[in-house]
């Protein structure tokens, strides 16, 4: 039988790979120097995009690996199930698209010689102003760039991660009870061969 974990395995290598490149790339650029070095805010910005890819690739993809593991493990008392990688597939992809929209505007901004098209030429840095408080104390809400965070998409992938994350509490609640079971065990054994 196929195991259950291949497709995502394969899903989880190309991303890791195209990440990867990614972030081969915009290193290769920052130690050329394609960056002007007066541009310290997409210098910035191309360090953030290479650590978030960095990070998701050694932490996020890495306990998808772990689920995947469990998944295909023919002894595990509580199996990962199809629908649990499906879940934390999908809020892992949230995350890595966030990266490619991160690498598709430095890509944007080198096409356009280190510019934001809203900036025009580069100025003089100006003060922050801080912003002025909301009427009627309403706060403000923002929109990812992504669109709505209400999306029908987002929303499907927030309640598999609910769903799964349930799960895997009741798992280490049965693991701890189990554990602590053994342990009075040991101890009932114990009083017993003292009383002996």
């Amino acid at each position: 039988p196929a195991l259950v974990s291949t497709e995502w395995r394969e899903k989880m290598a190309q991303e890791t790979k195209a990440l990867a490149d990614l972030c081969e790339l915009w290193n290769a650029k920052l130690e050329q120097q394609v960056v002007p070095k007066d541009r310290d805010d997409v210098i910035g910005d191309a360090m953030a995009a290479v650590g978030k890819a960095t990070q998701l690739m050694t932490k996020k993809f890495k306990q998808f690996r772990e689920l995947c593991d469990m998944a295909d493990d023919l002894t595990a008392e509580l199996k990962t199930r199809a629908e649990d990688l499906a879940s934390f597939w999908d809020m892992t992809m949230i995350q890595v698209d966030n990266v490619y929209n991160d690498f598709e505007q430095l890509k944007e901004l080198e096409k356009n010689n280190w510019t934001k098209k809203e900036e025009g030429p580069r100025a003089p840095r100006k003060e922050k102003k801080t912003a002025s408080p909301q009427k009627n104390g309403a706060k403000r809400v923002r929109k990812s760039d992504s669109g709505s965070t209400n999306s029908p998409r987002k929303a499907a992938a927030r309640e598999r991660m609910a769903e799964f994350r349930k799960k895997q509490l009741a798992l280490r609640q049965q693991q701890q009870d189990m554990q602590a079971g053994e342990g009075d065990e040991d101890q009932t054994q114990a009083a017993a061969a003292a009383a002996a």
